[in-house]
């Protein structure tokens, strides 16, 4: 698979991935029909998880993109929920996400 590919699959799946989770925030903080309709929606964006993990494991290190999706939907979707939610991160926990972070820029390098 060509590089290009596989980030864009890599893109897409941390993008999906941080969506369907916000989605079942949003979802756990409702009740009835809107809690349905969001866990649904969450659950329908969550299956572009699963394709783009795929065409992004074609002929690449499977190592380097578990990592890459992984870590790099775990680090925007700590900052997208201290943005969208107000749920603040100890400094502690901005230390944890930075250093995900320069993991992700050094896992790459050889």
């Amino acid at each position: 698979m060509k590089p290009l590919y596989t980030i864009a699959a890599v893109v897409v799946f941390i993008l999906a991935s941080v969506g369907s989770s916000l989605l079942f925030r949003v979802a756990a903080q409702h009740a009835g029909r809107t809690a349905i309709l969001y866990f649904i929606l969450g659950n329908c964006v969550g299956l572009a998880v699963s394709i783009s993990l795929t065409l992004a494991l074609r002929g690449t290190n499977p190592n380097l993109i578990y990592a890459m999706c992984l870590g790099g939907a775990f680090c925007v979707l700590q900052l997208a929920s201290t943005l969208l939610f107000n749920q603040p991160l100890s400094p502690v926990q901005w230390v944890g996400v930075a250093l995900v972070a320069s993991g992700l820029v050094l896992l790459p390098l050889k």
